[in-house]
């Protein structure tokens, strides 16, 4: 058992400092120093282990500090907010304000291992697939007389013209989560593209 003190890091430090001020607990401590994880985006994230912590916080969790504290209090809303209708993602267990040690905005949520939704169908095979997609978007583009901007309202836009619509979409989605792996930038919260890509896959007929 390790407990992690300011010589670990000062985010590391910090970190345990405000988990020993939400919690009530100044006997926390990590049972080993946390790790460092890639792809927080703006973020700086670590993973981590508590010794004899309380019950919802006895598990593997990952901490999540954001600089700004609106865009934090924002991710944590959202995170929550999907969790609470049924979406597998991590679940928040603890949020503190910019107030705290590390003056920056903090949320706690549950470690989930796994490969990244993107696994088998990764930045090679997506720009291996573009090309032919983008053909076939090309060759079977409905046809309009209307060239109106609009949210898909029934007057301007079918049935037919709205589902070809919806696949160009999709692909502009997974193109663009493909670039994020491909350079480690994925954001592990808060952006709609993570919610949607099993969908977007879905409506290009994709497979890992």
């Amino acid at each position: 058992m390790t407990n992690v003190d300011a010589a670990s890091g000062p985010t590391t430090a910090l970190l345990l400092d405000t988990l020993r001020h939400a919690t009530g607990r100044a006997d926390l401590g990590f049972d080993a120093p946390p790790t460092p994880l890639s792809g927080g985006f703006y973020a700086e994230m670590l993973r981590f282990r508590l010794v004899d912590p309380p019950v919802d916080l006895d598990r593997d969790l990952v901490a999540r500090i954001v600089p700004n504290s609106v865009a934090g209090a924002w991710e944590a809303t959202i995170q929550r907010a999907v969790a609470d209708q049924g979406f597998s993602t991590p679940t928040v267990r603890l949020t503190a304000p910019d107030t705290s040690a590390p003056r920056r905005y903090l949320i706690v949520m549950d470690a989930v291992d796994g490969h990244p939704p993107m696994a088998g169908l990764g930045i090679g095979t997506i720009v291996g697939q573009i090309p032919g997609l983008v053909r076939h978007l090309l060759a079977t583009e409905p046809s309009t007389t209307a060239r109106v901007i609009t949210h898909g309202t029934e007057a301007a836009v079918d049935d037919v013209n709205l589902a070809w619509h919806r696949k160009v979409h999709a692909l502009r989605i997974l193109v663009e989560l493909a670039g994020w792996d491909a350079n480690g930038t994925r954001p592990t919260a808060g952006h709609p593209w993570l919610i949607v890509e099993p969908v977007a896959q879905r409506e290009l007929g994709l497979r890992r």
